[in-house]
């Protein structure tokens, strides 16, 4: 169930739950890589917080990294999406010739 983190409290369990500072959840938020209501996906996204960290990120560094692989993965749908039209196109422009090569046999 989404959490909205409404006072100190629900950051502090926030926190806890995802094992980083209420300062850091905090930033997170105000900085927007993280919307509230707090869902799944955004648990995930703090344990990559977490996982950036320990690695010695710093928090500016976190921000840049988490928003270019959201780039990322929205150009790599888009990619998957463009390739899936071209293929349908493919098949389309295909058997459109089909129909024109047979045409073309009759009338021959």
């Amino acid at each position: 169930m989404p959490m909205v983190v409404q006072s100190p409290p629900d950051l502090i369990a926030i926190a806890r739950q995802v094992r980083l500072s209420p300062r850091v959840v905090n930033y997170c938020l105000e900085v927007g890589l993280i919307q509230e209501p707090i869902s799944d996906s955004d648990l995930a996204e703090f344990r990559r917080v977490r996982r950036l960290q320990s690695l010695g990120v710093n928090l500016a560094g976190v921000e840049i990294i988490l928003r270019m692989r959201r780039r990322l993965l929205a150009m790599q749908a888009e990619i998957e999406a463009t390739a899936a039209e071209m293929s349908a196109m493919q098949d389309r422009f295909e058997s459109e010739l089909r129909d024109i090569e047979q045409r073309l046999a009759h009338e021959l």
